[in-house]
């Protein structure tokens, strides 16, 4: 039972990433203003398959509510600093 749990968050986890992709890929058919290279497709969905699998690690090995809390969000303050360094290289 627990191996189909974590067989339906993997396939949401891709879902959500591929929903997320798109997005930038609908923007670059109707306006010049976006342009993302096949190279930034795949750094973006790594980064975001990495930041999914972390949350979903820590979600189900960490018992400790304030020690779950803690991780979550160092691992939103690392994605976004991560994300913010890639796309504009704001450090």
């Amino acid at each position: 039972m627990q191996n189909l749990i974590d067989q339906r968050r993997l396939f949401t986890l891709l879902f959500g990433i591929f929903a997320l992709l798109m997005l930038p890929f609908l923007a670059m058919q109707f306006t010049a203003e976006v342009y993302w290279s096949f190279t930034d497709f795949i750094v973006a969905a790594g980064l975001l398959f990495m930041f999914g699998f972390t949350i979903l690690m820590i979600r189900r090995k960490v018992t400790g509510r304030i020690t779950r809390l803690s991780l979550l969000l160092l691992c939103v303050a690392l994605f976004c600093l991560v994300w913010a360094q890639l796309a504009v290289g704001l450090f």
